[in-house]
């Protein structure tokens, strides 16, 4: 898969240089059409779902609390977790490595809380503020950002580098990239995390993660391409691959070729992959449906994967958290039919007992949707219309509907999508109990 030599990628006035042993932009574009994530079927024998589960240490949220503390990570052991990854040590001025008046050790108690259940537990450094001002910061804010978080990461060594429980290092700083990246842009920035990486091995001789992020931008180029380069310079052994798709950064829809692309880059350049599961939403739950999109393709490519985040999204009683309930996956199976189309709009039957239907669309989408209810004798009864909600990702629409409570199970559906453009093609998901 690899090629000799140094390939140049150009696509609109951006040329990418790519180092030698790297795929060529051919090649990762091969990779990326190629990676279809398999069906639930293919991969529900895999357990645990998830191996690793991120906490941000917010104090508001109930991180002085130790028992919600010890809570979290029993749960976290129970489903399967052998990776405790903290986000942060430090966030902004704000510093866990700070004094207390109690003489109290927040990390500390972290750390041992963490050893008694038998999960390792990766470090995060500081979250610079200054690094999410503008969609574009300077490189200037960059290295000031970098050298906050090798200044906490020293102190962190110093402080737990010989506790047991203390297997590796999360360098905290995003990239993530809102707009094409500037090719030599790229390569400072991934110079700037280089130095960084090298410091933390330095403090304590330790693996290093570093996270990127996804947005829905020229995912050949970008996600092959700038991707692949900044691992190859930043040198980290951890690649944690933030889908995006909770902050509709990245569609759903496309991330069997996102993580296709980068499982080819990570295997060429030698940095394992670990998946980041988004769970959280823009202001409401995240559907079911959409997180097992997420996990399938996950599961699929990555080396690793993480949820994102136990403390906050992951609660008792919150979608996440019922979804997550099993670990050997989720309960739901799901159809996916495509539309046709007659004079009463597009239309699709599921013909299969269902105990809510979510009916996932994209633009240009439809102005209504219907459901009704195929009777014995073929006759349509009109059931209603959905609510219509945020969707697995930036572009899509869900439109969810599930029947009252204690009414019999409806054996057959159809869905009528009007509009004045229904091209389709739609999914329903039929979801059974």
């Amino acid at each position: 898969m690899s090629v000799a030599g140094v390939g140049v990628v150009a696509w609109g006035l951006r040329v990418w240089v790519i180092p030698p042993g790297l795929p060529s932009n051919a090649e990762l574009i091969r990779i990326a059409e190629e990676a279809v994530p398999p069906r639930w079927d293919d991969v529900a024998d895999a357990s645990p779902v998830f191996d690793t589960v991120f906490i941000q240490p917010d104090r508001e949220a109930g991180w002085e609390d130790p028992e919600r503390r010890r809570a979290d990570l029993q749960r976290a052991a129970d489903r399967g977790a052998r990776t405790l990854v903290v986000q942060y040590l430090a966030h902004g001025a704000d510093s866990l490595l700070s004094p207390r008046a109690d003489g109290g050790d927040e990390p500390r108690d972290l750390l041992d809380d963490a050893a008694r259940l038998g999960l390792d537990v990766w470090l995060g450094t500081r979250e610079d503020p200054a690094i999410w001002e503008t969609t574009e910061v300077s490189l200037d804010v960059w290295s000031s950002a970098a050298a906050g978080g090798v200044d906490v990461a020293r102190r962190i060594a110093g402080r737990y580098g010989d506790h047991a429980a203390f297997t590796g290092w999360y360098w905290t700083p995003e990239a993530v990239w809102a707009a094409e990246p500037d090719a030599r842009r790229l390569v400072r920035l991934a110079r700037i995390t280089r130095r960084a990486v090298r410091a933390l091995r330095d403090a304590a001789d330790k693996p290093v993660a570093v996270p990127l992020g996804a947005t829905d931008l020229g995912w050949t180029g970008v996600y092959g391409g700038a991707w692949c380069r900044y691992a190859e310079i930043s040198e980290a052994d951890r690649i944690v691959a933030m889908d995006g798709v909770g902050t509709a950064h990245l569609d759903v829809a496309h991330l069997g070729r996102f993580y296709g692309a980068l499982r080819g880059c990570a295997e060429t350049v030698g940095f394992e992959l670990v998946a980041d599961i988004e769970a959280f939403g823009p202001g409401i739950p995240p559907a079911p449906t959409r997180l097992e999109r997420q996990l399938v393709a996950a599961m699929g490519f990555a080396h690793r994967r993480a949820v994102f985040d136990l403390g906050h999204y992951l609660q008792p009683g919150s979608e996440g958290a019922a979804f997550w309930a099993d670990p050997a996956g989720p309960p739901a199976t799901i159809d996916t039919a495509e539309a046709d189309r007659d004079d009463r709009g597009a239309r699709i039957e599921v013909a299969r007992p269902a105990a809510r239907i979510d009916v996932l669309t994209q633009p240009p989408h439809p102005t209504s949707v219907e459901l009704y209810a195929i009777l014995d004798r073929g006759d349509a009864q009109y059931l209603g219309s959905p609510l219509e909600t945020h969707g697995p990702g930036r572009y899509h629409r869900t439109w969810l509907w599930r029947p009252p409570e204690g009414s019999e199970p409806v054996r057959e559906f159809e869905v009528v999508l009007r509009g004045e453009k229904t091209p389709g093609p739609w999914e329903v998901l039929a979801v059974g109990d």
